[in-house]
């Protein structure tokens, strides 16, 4: 069956190189980065996998891993699977916007980003990481596979917490909190979903 969400997350990073080569007619040279890219990408994965199970163990009680993306996760609230509908197109899915709190962590404990006590902030789900989008979307939408981490995907009251590779995060990205290659923690409590804009000031 085919998962909808990982070639789109493929496609999104290979179309600005694509777009590039192409008018140089260099597509050959495209198709060895994108060979490169695809190698560098596996041997994070290998490096990663040792690590993301050790701390899986260590810190997650009914931890699940998903083959796939090589994330580690546990449910800590299913939520209301009727607060929301998941709805996917010709077009492709329609993300929902997203009223959360949430906290991310390094592997080490060091929290990078975190919503404060009593407050949460608003989003479009497709304007985020791709751990993000795999961790709410459902495993299907009808007949359509879409790949996510859990058969209905988060709703309203859902918790969730994962620890995915840096593939699937910020990747090579540097920030002043978050190292390039870093593989990511976050624990996600949903207050809101809606396929509506969320006013920031509800």
């Amino acid at each position: 069956m085919k998962n909808y969400l990982k070639p789109l997350i493929v496609a999104l990073i290979a179309v600005t190189t694509f777009s590039a080569c192409s008018k140089n007619d260099d597509y050959a040279k495209y198709v060895e980065q994108q060979k490169l890219e695809e190698i560098r990408k596996k041997e994070q994965l290998a490096l990663q996998k040792p690590l993301l199970a050790a701390y899986a163990a260590k810190n997650f009680e009914n931890a699940v891993y998903d083959t796939t993306y090589g994330i580690w996760y546990e449910v800590l609230a299913p939520g209301d699977n009727e607060s929301y509908k998941y709805e996917y197109s010709g077009s492709g899915i329609k993300f929902p916007y997203i009223r959360i709190s949430y906290k991310g962590e390094l592997l080490n404990g060091t929290e990078f980003d975190a919503t404060p006590v009593d407050i949460s902030r608003v989003f479009q789900l497709g304007d985020l990481i791709p751990a993000w989008q795999i961790a709410f979307l459902p495993l299907k939408i009808g007949e359509n596979s879409i790949g996510g981490l859990t058969a209905n995907g988060l709703k309203k009251g859902s918790k969730i917490r994962f620890a995915t590779p840096s593939i699937w995060a910020y990747d090579q990205s540097v920030s002043a909190k978050i190292p390039a290659n870093s593989p990511l923690v976050f624990t996600i409590e949903v207050v809101d979903i809606s396929n509506n804009t969320i006013s920031i000031t509800q």
